[in-house]
This record gives C-alpha cells, sequence and structure tokens, in this order.
C-alpha cells in the first residue's frame, strides 16, 4: 500500500486551562500570536481510496481549530474565538460579495443516500497529549 505524508506535527497539547484556553509546546519560531492552528487525532488517520480502490491521501481528523493569543520561548496559549456572523438580510443586499461574507447555514445536497459512507468515528475531544499542526 503506498506511504502518504502525514500532517507536519509542530507540538502538542501539554496542558487544558480551561474550556477556552490551553497551551502547546510550540513557541517563538513555530508560532506567532494571530496564527490559527488544529487539534487534531493522534492516529494516522483513515485512508481514502479512489474509485478503484487506490489509496489517494490520510484524512486526518480535526478535533478543533485555534488561534494563536500568546507566544512564548517554548510555549504558547490558544484559544478558540467564534467567528462573527455577518449573515443578514442586509448583508446579501451589500455590493461587494466581500462585505456580506459570513456563516451561511448548510443545505443538504440532492444524493443518493445509499451511498452516503461516513468517514470513521474519532474522539473529537481535545486530550493533552493530542497532536497540533498550522492551519
Amino acid at each position: 500500500m503506498a506511504s502518504f505524508a502525514l500532517p507536519v506535527k509542530i507540538g502538542t497539547v501539554i496542558r487544558i486551562l480551561d474550556k477556552f484556553r490551553l497551551i502547546v509546546d510550540a513557541g517563538k519560531g513555530k508560532l506567532s500570536v494571530g496564527d490559527k492552528i488544529q487539534v487534531y487525532a493522534p492516529d494516522d488517520g483513515e485512508i481514502i481510496l479512489d474509485l478503484d480502490k487506490k489509496p489517494l491521501a490520510h484524512y486526518v481528523h480535526v478535533k478543533d481549530e485555534l488561534v494563536v493569543i500568546q507566544v512564548e520561548d517554548n510555549f504558547s496559549i490558544c484559544e478558540k474565538q467564534k467567528p462573527l456572523s455577518t449573515y443578514s438580510a442586509t448583508s446579501q443586499l451589500a455590493l461587494s460579495p466581500l462585505l456580506g461574507r459570513g456563516l451561511k447555514p448548510r443545505e443538504p445536497l440532492n444524493v443518493n443516500e445509499e451511498e452516503i459512507c461516513p468517514l470513521e468515528n474519532f474522539d473529537k475531544k481535545i486530550h493533552v497529549g493530542d497532536p497540533i499542526k498550522k492551519h
């Protein structure tokens, strides 16, 4: 079976401060304030196959996306920041499409439901020891 590159791990969750912030063991030289990181499942991820059953890549199960708010020499503090939703009736009337950007509600696809094949389940909770990568 083919070998695929796994995400470039830049550090690990080393402490959970509260429900909003955590500490990672990546500091100056790896991260800067404002960088976005992803905490992901520590396994190798699910192998994605094409229609001929040939492996294409590893699917990495991302647990969450965080923003770096403080950087020290050997560690950083990161937090989850909720994007501001600017989607509204007035934003739909904006002259520029960039001004109306925001979160829009999902809408289901018109698919053959017999062909739905979801990704494997994984532990979605963040744990001390989970790897991180830049986003």
